[in-house]
């Protein structure tokens, strides 16, 4: 494999865990049959920088860490990693443990619990991306559902150095790779960016460090067709609607959840 890669002008990175005994084992030998890097993959958090440690002892090539976005404690593992020696984060793992049954046979789809891959998991991965790149200034290789160019972008613009993917080749085929990569040309040049380099962190200075709790919203009467779909998905009754399209929102009632502006049809009502 070393050398199909190197033919291929690859740059290749050995996946190997998944505790610091596996990893004292392997990353060894793996770095020594040509890996350009290793990605250190662990279930548990304790045992990232740990696993570290062990294949800085045995080889020394760069060294990714592989983080869960469910870890309560991701940015300090991340920082304990740093220190250990590690290179960059990859970001993020699937998630689980989750489970799917079968309601016709009362069975896991799996047979047991497993754990969640594919688009579903994007906005997860994306946060995490975020966050990390937030408080490191470290390569961050963003994996996570990314299915089009425009999740390329997406993971980019929020701190990606680089984007991984496994689940859309795998489903699509391997010329899937082509079709975004000149997908993504495309939009790079209509939106007048030079490189994907330098769309890189354009989202971040927009984060404020904590979750926004309320938000503020835009709405174009002219857009309006009075379908009233942003009132009547109001648990809270917070919306109103007038025959004549004036549109109010009770601060005390809101919620801020923006549940109104994502039934919208037409884009009257917005996030401003």
């Amino acid at each position: 494999l070393p050398s199909l890669a190197r033919r291929a002008r690859g740059v290749l990175i050995a996946s190997t865990g998944h505790t610091p005994a596996e990893v004292v084992e392997l990353a060894g030998p793996l770095a020594a049959a040509g890996a350009d890097l290793l990605e250190l993959v662990s279930y548990r958090a304790e045992d990232v920088a740990p696993m570290v440690d062990a294949a800085r002892s045995v080889a020394s090539v760069p060294i990714l860490v592989k983080v869960n976005a469910h870890w309560p404690d991701l940015i300090d593992v991340v920082g304990a990693a740093l220190s250990a020696g590690a290179s960059g984060v990859t970001a993020i793992d699937s998630i689980g443990p989750a489970l799917a049954i079968d309601v016709e046979t009362g069975c896991p789809a799996l047979h047991s619990l497993g754990w969640l891959s594919g688009e579903g998991i994007r906005p997860v991965a994306v946060a995490a991306v975020a966050r990390i790149a937030l408080s490191y200034g470290v390569p961050i290789v963003a994996t996570g559902g990314v299915a089009r160019a425009e999740d390329v972008i997406e993971m980019t613009m929020a701190g990606a150095t680089a984007v991984g993917v496994h689940t859309a080749p795998l489903l699509r085929g391997v010329d899937w790779v082509g079709r975004v990569l000149a997908r993504l040309d495309v939009w790079l040049d209509s939106h007048q960016w030079n490189t994907l380099a330098a769309v890189k962190g354009a989202a971040l200075p927009c984060l404020g460090e904590a979750p926004a709790t309320r938000l503020s919203f835009s709405y174009d009467a002219d857009r309006c067709t009075r379908c009233r779909s942003c009132v009547t998905c109001c648990a809270y009754g917070a919306r109103t609607l007038s025959p004549s399209g004036g549109m109010a929102v009770c601060e005390a009632l809101c919620r801020f959840c923006g549940l109104c502006t994502s039934v919208c049809p037409t884009g009257a009502l917005t996030l401003a």
